[in-house]
């Protein structure tokens, strides 16, 4: 969930950094759900299942500072 403010570049890094945390293998499905009213600028949530082996678990922090800008609307 994200509000209205997200940029899709943004959204495509969000993507990004999930696919090199996991398995080459994995299939992923990323979905988007605008939120207005979000009392944060996104959340997060990633569903697994299917796991065969053991895998260490590590937390994934997308950081704001780390995503690219939203680009601003200004005249030519």
């Amino acid at each position: 969930m994200a509000t209205e403010d997200i940029e899709l570049s943004q959204y495509n890094s969000i993507g990004a950094t999930l696919h090199q945390q996991l398995d080459p293998n994995a299939l992923v499905i990323i979905g988007l759900t605008i939120v207005p009213e979000l009392d944060c600028d996104l959340e997060l949530m990633i569903i697994a299942t299917g796991i065969q082996a053991p895998v260490a678990c590590s937390a994934v922090q997308v950081d704001a500072a780390t995503l690219p800008p939203p680009k601003t609307d200004s005249p030519h």
